[in-house]
């Protein structure tokens, strides 16, 4: 078994900034148009031609790039897919957030960790941090929306292609659902099943925009609402929330799985995205890194199926099944039960796992 390389722990942040830097200069723009000579790239990009070598040296190195025996570059088949703007699987619309939100935030990791919370009046003196600016900044929080729709939609789909317990769902109220994304992906998979967006008002045009292109408007609506002060919708056979109880205590994620209970009828489901931790907490990497992120620019914190089952359980729902998908983004299903069926907190009950696609 290899050993840990503990200089590539250390310096992976010099890895991070090439891809970004790479990104927001648009080298894997430059590419997308066909082999280009290092030259070309340092025109396309505005670089010193010296400049712009180091760097494809750099991504060539990191396997994002290729050069070709003509000694022209070429992009790697995940940067042409995932990193040209345009193309429906582009990730780069996350990066700004990673660059300027996470980058200064991470900075002071060492205090998060020993005050439990945290830093933004470190990473950002004298204002609030960007997270709580963009949603009184259109173009920002559709920067930030068609990110989050690109790598939330993909591990969605992959789940409604596996869900055969939603066969019989007719109706499911996304709660905090963003963009549509979660919705669009059983939209497409289940013909019968209508849905509705529950989130703030400034994001109903971006929503709607995606529902639109999707062929979808007929099905899937939009309600606006806060989810912490208002009613949600009643009544509906399943409700789902992605990737929202991780960003929040237990205080918080509390309230908000209460007010689904409140809502959901017995027998409902209600559908957890998540990141998970392995049973025994030890892993994987990139939910342990995203688990310390949650401490570092949040409230919240990952968590194992176990600990969701026996969370989710005080408000009613028991786990039935755990969807994994070929990404960390994972996806739990429970139900809500009758009261006399419900089992006295401590009396486990291992949910069935279907595995990755």
């Amino acid at each position: 078994m290899a050993g840990v390389d503990i200089w590539e722990c250390a310096l992976g942040f010099m890895d991070s900034q090439a891809l970004l830097t790479a990104e927001e200069l648009g080298v894997f723009d430059v590419l997308d148009a066909g082999p280009r000579t290092a030259g070309e790239v340092a025109e396309g990009t505005g670089l010193p031609q010296e400049s712009a070598e180091r760097l494809l040296v750099a991504l060539c190195a990191l396997r994002l790039v290729r050069k070709a025996p003509d000694g022209r570059y070429v992009n790697g088949p995940e940067a042409s897919e995932k990193l040209v703007r345009g193309k429906p699987g582009y990730a780069g619309a996350m990066f700004h957030h990673v660059r300027d939100v996470l980058y200064p935030a991470w900075n002071y990791c060492k205090e998060a960790l020993q005050e439990g919370r945290a830093q933004w009046e470190l990473a950002f003196p004298g204002g609030p941090p960007p997270t709580e600016d963009q949603y009184s900044n259109p173009p920002a929080l559709r920067a930030f929306m068609e990110g989050m729709h690109t790598i939330t939609y993909a591990p969605a789909a992959e789940f409604a292609s596996r869900a055969e317990e939603l066969r019989e769902v007719r109706s499911v109220v996304d709660v905090g659902g963003a963009s549509g994304a979660f919705l669009i992906a059983l939209a497409e998979q289940f013909p019968e099943l209508r849905g509705v967006v529950f989130d703030l008002p400034q994001v109903q045009p971006i929503a709607e925009d995606f529902i639109r292109r999707a062929g979808f408007s007929d099905r899937l609506r939009f309600q606006s609402g806060d989810f912490w002060n208002d009613p949600l919708p009643e009544g509906a056979d399943a409700y789902s929330m992605g990737f929202i109880l991780h960003d929040w205590d237990r205080e918080g994620g509390s309230k908000l799985l209460r007010k689904i209970s409140e809502a959901a009828p017995e027998g409902a489901l209600l559908i957890l995205g998540e990141y998970l931790l392995n049973d025994d907490k030890t892993g994987p990497l990139q939910v342990a890194r995203q688990s310390m992120n949650m401490l570092v620019t949040a409230q919240g914190m990952e968590r194992s199926a176990p600990e969701y089952g026996e969370w989710i359980r005080e408000f009613g729902f028991e786990l039935e099944k755990i969807h994994l998908t070929s990404s960390a983004k994972n996806f739990m299903v429970a139900r809500k039960v009758p009261v006399a069926a419900r089992r006295p907190r401590g009396r486990e009950r291992t949910a069935r796992r279907s595995a990755v696609a």
